[in-house]
């Protein structure tokens, strides 16, 4: 799958998500098989040179992928299934259902 429509793109060298990672603006989104896809702000320690090297150059992106959304909503308009980052939390997860009580006999 390639995306490049300006708004979301596959970083798939080094000097890109530098560049991406220094540029400002937008988020990261990290496709896994093994974990749902997550949302990034550009920031977040958990998406830092070491992990892009890892899932992108090492593994040839076997198991995932590293992609640049210009902005949070074109991240979730793109990748609908995709959840917030636990530890920079671009974007507030989506409200759990209220639980019912079920009644006692």
């Amino acid at each position: 799958m390639d995306i490049n429509d300006g708004s979301v793109r596959e970083l798939t060298a080094e000097a890109e998500f530098a560049a991406v990672r220094t540029g400002g603006g937008g988020c990261f989104v990290v496709t896994d098989r093994s974990t749902p896809t997550r949302v990034h702000g550009l920031g977040c320690y958990a998406v830092g040179p070491t992990h892009f090297r890892m899932k992108v150059i090492v593994n040839a992106r076997k198991r995932g992928r590293y992609y640049f959304a210009s902005s949070v909503d074109v991240a979730r308009a793109r990748f609908p299934k995709g959840v917030p980052c636990g530890l920079c939390r671009p974007f507030p997860a989506a409200p759990r259902a209220p639980i019912t009580p079920t009644p006692s006999p």
